[in-house]
């Protein structure tokens, strides 16, 4: 584990069996939950994590997260992942992620968009007012822009979901990659057994409780393997997901 500069921050980790899927390879809310359990580790040495500002009555809420898959990694493959910071325009705090094997090569990146609220009033505020001056100017510059997701135009299908104890995170509402399983869940399945997710992009609009009833509204683009996804709880709306799949030749299990 190493930090550097206090920005950027890196840990090994391995693939764990739990978190294989029925290929015997990393999933890929998995990976996600790889980004989030490096993003808080950095975050707490940072002093500012999710128990930190619940101190000063402040949360992180996140806004937008891309995700760019080249490669699944198979059960106990070794890996490092990195990840640093970038406060943009004093309001949104940028993290981008990278995960590469023991050979340098990237596996999987991404990155998301945060922003700091205030817990009474649930608007968001300003990090040169809440963050240590030491965080403001001391950072590596992040690529801001995310890929904008179209609504949908039509519903092809539609899949539905309560929401469970289970699903809850610290802050008593669905983590956030739980959307994207529901999202990967809804393909249909001719696509699911042939093919994995390579490129996700989230927008998240609203929040579930324990005990919502969901409804993940689906569209395929064209003939594209290319699927838009609209989380919603009755009328209001909650996460706009899109999912481009490919195929990944893995052939049989090996440590590649």
């Amino acid at each position: 584990m190493t930090q550097e500069n206090n920005n950027k921050f890196q840990k090994e980790y391995m693939i764990r069996y739990s978190e294989t899927g029925a290929n015997g390879r990393i999933t890929c809310p998995n990976i996600l939950n790889y980004f989030q359990d490096i993003g808080s580790d950095h975050a707490g040495i940072l002093g500012i994590s999710a128990f930190d500002l619940i101190q000063q009555n402040m949360a992180w809420v996140i806004y937008k997260m891309q995700l760019r898959i080249k490669h699944y990694p198979k059960w106990d493959t070794p890996f490092t992942l990195s990840t640093w910071r970038y406060p943009y325009r004093k309001l949104y705090e940028i993290r981008a992620f990278e995960g590469k094997n023991n050979d340098n090569q990237v596996l999987f990146s991404g990155k998301c968009s945060w922003v700091m609220i205030n817990l009474s009033n649930k608007k968001p505020v300003r990090l040169d007012r809440h963050l240590p001056k030491s965080l403001l100017n001391n950072y590596v510059e992040i690529n801001h822009n995310f890929l904008p997701i179209a609504p949908l135009d039509r519903n092809d299908w539609s899949t539905h979901m309560a929401v469970r104890m289970h699903h809850l995170d610290f802050n008593q509402h669905v983590n956030n990659t739980i959307y994207l399983q529901w999202a990967i869940e809804s393909v249909p399945l001719d696509i699911q057994t042939r093919m994995l997710p390579c490129d996700v992009d989230i927008q998240f609009i609203g929040d579930a409780h324990l005990g919502d009833s969901l409804t993940c509204y689906s569209q395929q683009i064209d003939s594209q393997p290319t699927f838009r996804h609209q989380i919603m709880h009755m009328e209001k709306e909650l996460t706009w997901i899109q999912t481009l799949w490919k195929e990944y030749d893995y052939g049989p299990l090996t440590n590649t």
